[in-house]
């Protein structure tokens, strides 16, 4: 699993890093989290396969969840 922001330094993103890392893992579940969300940015990351994405601030319960979410892991 992967949580990662989408605007990182340098020319990268974090759909590079979600692409560089799905070449070596096909299975890499991404948590995508942004301050610049988008109407572009949200469907790109529904059209890149993203598990999900985050407007930050955002709420750590709800993240929490998409974690168990992706990793499959039930929630108590």
């Amino acid at each position: 699993m992967l949580i990662c922001d989408w605007l990182l330094r340098n020319s990268a993103d974090g759909f590079d890093v979600t692409d560089t890392l799905r070449a070596l893992h096909p299975r890499l579940q991404t948590i995508l989290v942004s301050g610049f969300p988008s109407h572009d940015l949200k469907a790109r990351a529904e059209s890149g396969g993203i598990f999900a994405f985050f407007e930050k601030p955002c709420d750590i319960r709800v993240l929490a969840e998409a974690v168990a979410q992706a990793s499959g892991v039930p929630r108590r």
